[in-house]
């Protein structure tokens, strides 16, 4: 009945509290820095969307998802819900799109804010099943690491290590050889590192389901590796 909240934009995170704790809800996936991250992140105001019809009624709540109904932060101690919606996407029959959000609290919005960082960051930097001593334990040398989801249905992971500094690039050719995106291209300091290719080619245009090769290359090792696009 005395909660208050808040959202931000950078984070795709919005979140609630009463002194303490801090609870929120994050997305992860669409990424932060893709185009349908957020539909919208708002505060319901229950006096004016909830009470007044006994629930929150549909045609509400799919102005709150698509962004018709914005309220960034609450007014007031009040009793409030979350939204935290992502898209539009376009879809196929039959066709399937993952988006993923993590619950997060914090003894103090500090805490919220890194709890929502570390679940962003785990999730897009998991490293999947692998032996002992895998990827992340190897000592640094240049490689064309994993790529994950792989196939994948609108972004791919793509991981790679560089020893030294060095002029790298990183390319995704399709099946008759074609450059269709160029992801990295200049020098780069040693490192582990994960690159995020959305399925698009250097105009933002959707590439169509198939078969392409990303190109990991430096001053001195090269590597193609096959990905699986699928829609």
């Amino acid at each position: 009945a005395s909660d208050q909240g808040s959202s931000e934009a950078a984070r795709n995170l919005v979140w609630m509290y009463n002194s303490t704790p801090y609870v929120g809800v994050a997305t992860l996936d669409p990424p932060r820095d893709s185009a349908t991250s957020n539909a919208n992140l708002a505060l319901i105001d229950h006096a004016l969307y909830v009470y007044p019809y006994g629930g929150l009624p549909d045609n509400i709540q799919i102005q709150f998802m698509d962004g018709t109904i914005q309220n960034a932060s609450s007014n007031r101690p009040y009793d409030w819900s979350t939204c935290n919606s992502a898209g539009p996407f376009t879809l196929a029959p039959g066709a399937a799109r993952v988006v993923a959000f993590a619950v997060v609290g914090g003894d103090n919005l500090t805490d919220l804010k890194a709890n929502a960082d570390t679940a962003y960051n785990r999730y897009w930097n998991w490293p999947g099943i692998e032996e002992e001593g895998g990827f992340a334990s190897l000592p640094i040398k240049t490689l064309l690491g994993m790529m994950y989801p792989n196939p994948g249905m609108q972004v791919m992971n793509i991981r790679y290590q560089v020893a030294g500094v060095s002029d790298v690039s990183l390319c995704v050719y399709d099946a008759a050889g074609r450059l269709v995106r160029t992801i990295i291209k200049g020098a780069c300091e040693p490192g582990c590192y994960t690159q995020v290719w959305d399925a698009c080619d250097d105009l933002g245009r959707r590439v169509p389901a198939g078969v392409y090769f990303v190109r990991f290359q430096t001053d001195d090792y090269q590597k193609t590796e096959k990905a699986v696009l699928l829609r």
